[in-house]
């Protein structure tokens, strides 16, 4: 997620919120995507 040496990567929240993300997306059905997917996917489906 956040690259190593880039300044945000030394602060405690960015480190949990990566820890946080990293936890949730490595469940099973858990759709890691882009906003232009998510558009994609809603007017296939839904418009």
């Amino acid at each position: 997620m956040i690259r190593v040496g880039s300044p945000a990567s030394s602060s405690p929240r960015i480190c949990n919120l990566d820890r946080a993300l990293e936890h949730v997306v490595s469940h099973p059905g858990v759709w890691l995507t882009t906003s232009d997917e998510i558009a994609e996917h809603y007017t296939r489906h839904h418009a």
